[in-house]
């Protein structure tokens, strides 16, 4: 689970986002969530650590350590990305 994906929630905006993590939770589906998402998240509760893990407790997410191969396959697609995207913002920018 992405970071973004509880800030909506927490925002109540993108309600068809909502609705997939209410349906997940009411399947009792495993929510799992990188570390980082911990740290992501304390800026939405004024960085209390308590609220934030009283939040992903009641919504039933798990964090979890990142495996590092892992990190490294996503930094790997991650810059293909990046790099597909600045291409077509150049021929983006040709066609101009």
């Amino acid at each position: 689970m992405d970071t973004v994906v509880l800030i909506d929630f927490l925002k109540d905006e993108f309600r068809s986002f909502q609705e997939k993590l209410y349906a997940a939770l009411a399947a009792k589906e495993t929510l799992i969530a990188p570390t980082v998402v911990f740290a992501e998240l304390m800026p939405q509760f004024d960085a209390d650590a308590r609220q934030v893990a009283s939040f992903l407790k009641t919504h039933k997410v798990t964090i979890v350590a990142l495996d590092l191969d892992a990190v490294t396959i996503a930094g790997t697609r991650w810059m293909a990305y990046l790099k597909r995207k600045s291409r077509a913002s150049v021929q983006n920018a040709d066609l101009d």
